[in-house]
């Protein structure tokens, strides 16, 4: 027997191009390239035949949604079975019977809303019985969300609805027949829902919330956590109108928080920055319980002292954006990964200077106590030379035009290019030493991310100057 036909070698082989489940949306986060699979439909008729239905699996975004309209309609006929994941374009009129698909993406409309395409929409799902995740764009002008194409999707776990009026009940008619079901729910710019228009609703089977609120237009998606009894996963964004109100009054954000009472909800993401620093200390004051958590603002002392204070036990994840108006502590940090022991992944991009000794003598200041830190994420902080360190505040929070890049991920304000030189061995060793040092007894430490370049834990000065990255 030909080696290649092997039960082993095909079990491999099929182990290798495993079909996720769900389906990724785009091709490039399939389990595999495209050029590997018609490799390997290459080789034999044994392997064709048991590759082929992947090679129809993956539709999942416009470029290649677009080529099914230059297959025969005979074998796209032949093949629909095969088909798991699909975006279809508003124009793109598909009649087959898609048995098999579990992932549907139907994109915006670049224009107004038809009846006509409203009926191709609703016959695609009708053809979907299996479907579990659904995606829905809305038109650029808003229309009405009209709720009969959800009542038969037995099978839905995910859900997004992007850019729709949802007023007149009408987003309780589309969640309330998949209430148990559905386990995430992507709300983005669900206009006009009014509070009582929620009342009575259960979504038991949610653990995952994303919604962009607008105060007062859509105040009812706002109640949405409310209403979903086992939520763990929060995910928030402001629009234009709801970010004025946050600014004017700070405290709405955290009133919102404590208004939901969920002891089951551990992790929190705000995509917009947060007004003052008082709104952070005060979301984290709100969980009983914060494992994950996402904010754009300052990292100061007090935000430290009071993380560690109610959450020390409980966060594992932490990402903080900080943009060139906000604060940056190395000793708030160095509280934190002293402090914190349940730590498994921290990530902070800056954009502000930071001075070498304020990271030497801050940040390695004792024994951190995250013993189970997976990553350490340090990005965008530009660092200051010897003369700069002893004046009470950098010159501009933003990079000057004359910053030079110096090697290892950092940056110097200055243009003394000789000076830069004789620096670099002892200001880049002396703190990239340090945190390897600091690193040895963390058995789980996979991931050093210092201004774009990754160093192994176990690298050796020599080996930072040989490669930019270290993997």
């Amino acid at each position: 027997m030909n080696p290649l036909l092997l039960p082993e070698v095909v079990h491999c082989l099929g182990n290798f191009l495993l079909l996720s489940s769900p389906p990724p949306r785009d091709l490039a986060d399939a389990p595999f390239s495209q050029r590997t699979l018609l490799n390997c439909l290459r080789v034999c008729r044994t392997w064709n035949k048991i590759l082929h239905p992947r090679l129809w699996q993956y539709f999942g975004n416009a470029p290649w949604a677009q080529r099914l309209s230059l297959v025969l309609p005979e074998t796209l006929l032949k093949n629909a079975h095969h088909i798991r994941s699909l975006y279809c374009c508003p124009t793109y009129n598909i009649m087959l019977d898609l048995p098999n698909l579990v992932w549907l993406t139907l994109g915006a409309f670049p224009h107004n809303f038809s009846l006509k395409e409203d009926a191709t929409r609703s016959r695609i799902l009708k053809r979907c019985p299996r479907l579990r995740v659904l995606c829905w764009g809305g038109p650029e002008q808003l229309s009405p969300l009209l709720t009969r194409r959800f009542k038969n999707l037995p099978c839905l776990t995910y859900l997004q609805l992007n850019r729709w009026d949802g007023s007149g009940g009408a987003l309780k008619r589309v969640l309330e027949p998949l209430a148990a079901t559905l386990t995430d729910l992507i709300l983005c710019n669900i206009m006009y829902v009014e509070s009582a228009e929620l009342e009575g609703l259960v979504l038991p089977a949610v653990t995952s919330l994303d919604i962009t609120l607008s105060y007062p237009a859509t105040e009812g998606v706002g109640k949405l956590p409310g209403c979903c009894p086992n939520l763990k996963e929060l995910k928030a964004a402001c629009d234009e109108i709801a970010i004025v109100f946050i600014y004017i009054r700070p405290d709405l954000l955290v009133d919102w928080i404590k208004d939901t009472r969920l002891v089951s909800l551990t992790s929190f993401m705000f995509q917009n920055e947060l007004p003052i620093d008082s709104t952070v200390e005060g979301l984290i004051q709100s969980f009983r319980t914060l494992k994950i958590f996402v904010y754009s603002g300052s990292l100061t002392q007090e935000i430290a002292n009071l993380m560690v204070g109610y959450q020390g036990n409980n966060i594992e994840e932490l990402t903080i954006i900080i943009s060139e108006n906000r604060t940056f502590s190395a000793s708030a940090l160095a509280t934190l990964l002293e402090s914190c022991s349940s730590l498994q992944r921290i990530s902070i991009a800056c954009s502000i200077f930071v001075s070498d000794m304020m990271l030497l003598e801050g940040i390695f200041r004792g024994t951190w106590g995250c013993l189970g830190l997976k990553q350490l994420h340090l990005n965008g902080i530009k660092m200051t030379l010897p003369e700069m360190d002893q004046m009470i505040e950098p010159p501009s929070s933003f990079a000057p035009p004359t910053s030079t890049y110096i090697g290892l991920g950092w940056y110097a304000h200055t243009q003394e290019t000789q000076e830069i030189q004789d620096l670099i061995p002892k200001q880049r060793t002396a703190f990239l030493g340090r945190l390897i040092e600091h690193v040895q007894g963390m058995p789980q430490i996979q991931d050093l991310h210092l201004n774009g370049v990754y160093y192994h834990p176990s690298s050796t000065p020599k080996q930072w100057y040989d490669h930019e990255v270290l993997y």
